[in-house]
C-alpha cells in the first residue's frame, strides 16, 4: 500500500510538471500596465499604452531580455479607483508581475499605491502628478512632473497680473491636489480666492456654477478639469456666456485632443503644460509614430514617459533580475537616464528630478510657450 501511494504521488508530480512547463518560445518576462483605455480619460491612457507598446516591440526585435521576450499585460483602469484596484490586484495575484506602469490618472495610481507597497511591487507613474505621490512608499516612482511645482508656476504668473482668483475644479485626485497647490501658492503671494467651486466628473452643464463665479467678480478664472471631455465643455460654456475674464487651465490643453475639442473657446487660455519630450531618441520615436499612425500622439508626454518606463524596467531586469526589490534599488541608484523625455533621475522619494513643467498659451489652436 505504501508503494502504491508513493507511485501515485510520483505520477501526480510528473503530470503537474508536464502541465506547468512551457517551451522556451512561450516564456516571457511580464510587466503590467494600468491606464484609462476607455471613458473620458482614454485619450491620455491610450497615448501611454502606445508608447509602452512601441518600446516593447523594439526591445523584442533586439532580442528581448537575455533572449526572453518582454510582454506587457494591459488593463483598463478606467480613470477610477475601483477600476485600478481590480486591475492591480489581478496583475499582482494572477499574473504575478513584479512591476506595473500607471499611464493616466492620479486616482488610479493613488488607489493602487498601498497595495503595491504592501506587496513590494514596483509602480511607475508616467502621468499622475499629485504632490501626494512623493510620500506613497519605497516601491513607487514617477517620471511625471510634480504638481506642487505646477501650482507654484501658475501662481507666480497669475500674481503679476491679477489679485482675485476664482477656481472651478473637478472632484478627483488630480484636480483637487492641483487646486490645493495653487491656492497655497497664490495666497502666500498675497492673492485672494474669491470663489472655489467643485463639480462631479459626470457633470456637463456648468452654467449655474459659472454664473455664481461671475457674481464674485474675479480678476481671473482657473479651469481645472481632469479630462479633455469636461475641460472642453467648461471652456465652450464660458464662451457661450460671453466671459470676459482671463482664463488659466491645466494640462488638458497640452494635447491636440483638448485643444481641438475646445475649438475657439480655448483661444488665449494660459495653461500649465506638459514639457516637450526632448531626449536623444525623441525625434526618431515621434517620426516612427507618425509613419505608423499618420499623426502625433494625442498626448506626447505620457506616450514618451511610458516608453521610457519600459526601457528603465528592462535595463533594471537585465542587470539585476526580475525581482522588485532589486529593480527598486537599481532605480534609486540610477545616476541619470537620458530617455525620450530628456535627462532625469529619481530622488530618495522616487520623484523624477530634471524635467521642468512649462507655461503655454493657446494661439490659433496651437500651444505656444511662455517664458517665466
Amino acid at each position: 500500500m505504501r508503494f502504491n501511494h508513493v507511485f501515485l504521488f510520483a505520477l501526480t508530480a510528473v503530470f503537474l510538471f508536464a502541465c506547468t512547463q512551457v517551451s522556451d518560445a512561450d516564456k516571457t518576462v511580464k510587466i503590467g500596465f494600468v491606464g484609462a483605455l476607455t471613458g473620458d480619460g482614454a485619450s491620455f491612457g491610450i497615448s501611454s499604452q502606445e508608447g509602452a507598446q512601441m518600446a516593447v516591440e523594439e526591445i523584442n526585435v533586439a532580442g528581448g531580455i537575455h533572449g526572453t521576450p518582454l510582454q506587457i499585460i494591459y488593463e483598463d483602469g478606467r480613470c477610477s479607483a475601483e477600476g485600478s484596484n481590480t486591475a492591480t490586484q489581478k496583475l499582482v495575484t494572477v499574473d504575478r508581475v513584479q512591476a506595473i506602469i500607471y499611464g493616466s490618472c492620479d486616482g488610479e495610481f493613488s488607489a493602487a499605491a498601498p497595495f503595491l507597497e504592501q506587496n513590494k511591487v514596483i509602480g511607475i507613474a508616467t502621468y499622475p502628478s499629485s504632490p501626494d505621490i512623493t510620500n506613497y512608499g519605497d516601491y513607487l516612482f514617477r517620471n511625471s512632473y510634480n504638481d506642487a511645482i505646477s501650482g507654484r508656476v501658475l501662481a507666480e504668473d497669475m500674481i503679476h497680473h491679477y489679485k482675485k482668483l476664482a477656481m472651478i475644479s473637478e472632484l478627483n485626485t488630480y484636480s483637487q491636489a492641483l487646486k490645493q497647490a495653487l491656492r497655497k501658492e497664490f495666497e502666500e503671494r498675497g492673492g485672494i480666492i474669491v470663489a472655489d467651486e467643485d463639480f462631479q466628473a459626470e457633470m456637463r452643464d456648468f452654467r449655474t456654477t459659472l454664473l455664481k463665479i461671475f457674481n464674485q467678480k474675479p480678476d481671473v478664472i482657473f479651469v481645472n478639469p481632469d479630462t479633455p471631455v469636461t475641460g472642453s465643455a467648461l471652456l465652450r460654456q464660458l464662451k457661450e456666456l460671453s466671459n470676459t475674464k482671463p482664463l488659466y487651465s491645466n494640462f488638458f490643453l497640452s494635447g491636440d485632443t483638448g485643444r481641438e475639442s475646445s475649438g475657439e473657446a480655448a483661444e488665449g487660455v494660459v495653461f500649465i503644460a506638459d514639457p516637450d519630450p526632448n531626449g536623444k531618441q525623441a525625434d526618431a520615436l515621434f517620426e516612427k509614430y507618425r509613419e505608423r499612425y499618420g499623426k502625433n500622439p494625442a498626448f506626447p508626454y505620457p506616450f514618451s514617459a511610458s516608453y521610457d518606463a519600459v526601457y528603465l524596467l528592462t535595463s533594471a531586469i537585465r542587470e539585476k533580475g526580475y525581482d522588485a526589490t532589486a529593480i527598486k534599488e537599481w532605480l534609486y541608484s540610477l545616476p541619470e537616464y537620458d530617455g525620450t523625455l530628456g535627462k532625469y533621475h529619481f530622488d530618495e522619494n522616487g520623484d523624477e528630478i530634471g524635467i521642468q513643467v512649462e507655461l503655454r498659451v493657446v494661439k490659433n489652436g496651437r500651444a505656444e510657450k511662455i517664458k517665466f
